[in-house]
């Protein structure tokens, strides 16, 4: 065989044992389907999926993923944790749980987030079509460290988590 086609079909073999390696390792939700993904969906971090279908089932309500461009996965030069050619997966998600719509709101929402295990979240009260937040799982700087922020009210600058939550 020309050295050309071994070197082709060694590629072939080893694209379809990773996507056959990440269909497998998928985890069952409850609450999404891979549809909503996308095409992201053999690319999100698994844990980042359980912890979404945590957040659900705590919220009690749906949860809508961000229909934004870059609300789920993105390819770009970025440090963000949407970065799949950052990180070689995509470990972050805009989502909108349904009913937030008070500061009392986005604090239960920051507070289930902080429970089910995300290592990064940020509040965004003035995303359309609803308000959201971002959530992900990035690596934390120390042992129990959550990166948080929040959008501020003209919506052009980034500041502390409080102040979205007021």
């Amino acid at each position: 065989m020309h050295r050309s086609k071994q070197i082709i079909l060694a590629l072939i073999l080893g694209l379809v044992l990773f996507l056959g390696y990440r269909v497998m390792s998928r985890p069952n939700l409850k609450y999404f389907e891979p549809s909503e993904f996308g095409p992201w969906w053999l690319l999100m971090s698994r844990d980042l999926l359980l912890k979404l279908d945590a957040f659900r089932e705590a919220w009690g309500a749906p949860v809508m993923l961000s229909p934004a461009q870059g609300g789920l996965g993105r390819e770009d030069d970025s440090d963000s944790q949407h970065n799949l050619s950052k990180w070689g997966e995509v470990r972050a998600a805009d989502i909108m749980p349904a009913g937030m719509n008070t500061a009392a709101d986005r604090r239960r929402a920051v507070a289930i987030a902080r429970s089910v295990g995300f290592t990064g979240i940020g509040v965004y009260p003035s995303w359309k079509p609803y308000p959201g937040i971002h959530v992900d799982v990035r690596k934390p700087k120390f042992t129990g460290h959550v990166a948080t922020w929040s959008q501020l009210a003209s919506g052009a600058r980034y500041g502390p988590i409080g102040e979205g939550l007021a």
